[in-house]
C-alpha cells in the first residue's frame, strides 16, 4: 500500500463514519424544530389560563405538526364558574391538535355549561369532584354531542 492508498482509505473511513452522525443529528435537529413551532401555535391557546394553575401535558407525534394535549384543573386550581369563560382561549388551538380537559374542582358547576360548549376544541372532558349535577352533564352531552364526556361525581 502506497501513502496515497492509505489517505484514501481514512478519508472513506472517515466519511462512512460521519454521515450516520450528520442524519441524526439532522433528524434531531428537525425533531426540535418541529416541536418549537407547536409550542409557538399552542401558546396563544395556553397561556391565558395558566394563572388559573392549569397543568399541560404534551404528547407528540414524532415529525407531526400535531400533539394531543391534556389539561387538568385539579382541586387546587383557580377555575370556577366566575372565570370558566377562559377556556375559550382554547379554541385558539390549532384543529389538527387533540384536547382532553380534565376538570377537579369542585368550584365548576352546572352554571359552566353554557361555557363549556363554547369551547370547541376539547374533544374530551373529564368532570371528576366537580359541583356539576347529572342533569347539567346530560344538558353538555345534548349540547356538544361530539364532545366524550366522562363525569364521576
Amino acid at each position: 500500500m502506497t501513502p496515497n492508498t492509505n489517505v484514501r482509505i481514512v478519508a472513506i473511513t472517515t466519511t462512512v463514519l460521519l454521515i450516520p452522525v450528520i442524519a441524526v443529528s439532522g433528524f434531531l435537529i428537525a425533531v426540535r424544530l418541529v416541536d418549537t413551532q407547536r409550542w409557538r401555535e399552542a401558546r396563544p391557546a395556553f397561556d391565558p389560563l395558566l394563572p388559573l394553575g392549569v397543568s399541560i401535558l404534551r404528547q407528540p407525534i414524532p415529525l407531526n405538526r400535531h400533539i394531543a394535549y391534556v389539561l387538568t384543573f385539579d382541586s387546587n386550581s383557580e377555575l370556577s364558574d366566575a372565570n370558566v369563560k377562559e377556556l375559550l382561549a382554547l379554541n385558539q388551538l390549532p384543529e389538527k391538535n387533540s384536547l382532553g380537559v380534565i376538570i377537579e374542582t369542585p368550584h365548576i358547576s352546572d352554571e359552566a355549561v353554557p361555557a363549556l360548549v363554547k369551547v370547541q376544541a376539547i374533544d374530551d372532558l373529564g368532570l371528576v369532584g366537580t359541583s356539576m349535577t347529572p342533569a347539567g352533564v346530560e344538558r353538555l352531552r345534548k349540547l356538544r354531542p361530539s364532545m366524550s364526556i366522562y363525569y364521576e361525581k
